[in-house]
């Protein structure tokens, strides 16, 4: 079987949104809990997508320098299947979070157009997402990062999920490139900030899964 990465629709905001996303053929969906982004979800909305979907997809919670304890709070009660921090968390901090709540930890690291490939720690730290350096924004900016650096840390380590700018035109491009875990999309299928296309994304995620 070809080599095929995992999909991630981020920033859901309602049923009608995930269920098209799994419909679609979606691994992962993505609930924002970061109160400024405008992909922002409480938990008691969060709650009803999770019971809708009946275990059919992995709920990953997305934050933003939020407290460990509300971390673990939430992906208690959501019984989410992954954190992902988003913001400026230490790697030491997110690994302890990530062991308190017992789930899977995904840690953001952001990428400007003039880094260097970070060198980031093996298996079995958890998934790093790669995502574009945007000032005072984290993630959902729509920038997309250099897939070259994207490469060179794919090259050492297998657990990396790529994000930014990726769309139905060019997600086959970066795949080929990348050779990542997983791609991660938000913005560019979007009719408003936190409303899918569904049709976009339909059309994102068979790029993927047909090349």
């Amino acid at each position: 079987m070809p080599y095929q990465p995992k999909i991630k629709i981020c920033g859901i905001t309602n049923i009608a949104d995930a269920r098209a996303a799994v419909e679609s053929g979606a691994d992962f969906i993505g609930l924002n809990f970061y109160r400024k982004s405008p992909r922002y979800i409480d938990v008691v909305e969060a709650a009803k997508i999770v019971r809708s979907l009946k275990q059919s997809v992995k709920i990953v919670g997305v934050f933003v320098n939020e407290r460990a304890d509300i971390v673990c709070e939430t992906a208690r009660s959501l019984a989410i299947d992954a954190i992902q921090l988003h913001g400026d968390e230490t790697l030491e901090f997110a690994a302890s979070v990530a062991k308190a709540a017992d789930v899977t930890l995904i840690k953001a690291v952001r990428i400007g157009p003039n880094s260097q490939a970070p060198g980031l720690p093996l298996q079995p730290f958890g998934y790093f997402l790669l995502d574009a350096l945007a000032d005072g924004v984290y993630g959902g900016s729509g920038l997309t990062i250099d897939w070259r650096i994207a490469r060179d840390v794919s090259l050492h380590n297998k657990n990396i999920f790529l994000a930014g700018g990726l769309t139905p035109d060019n997600v086959k491009n970066a795949i080929e490139i990348v050779h990542p875990f997983a791609v991660d999309v938000c913005s560019s299928i979007e009719c408003l900030p936190g409303k899918k296309d569904h049709q976009k994304m339909k059309q994102f995620i068979e790029a993927v899964k047909l090349g």
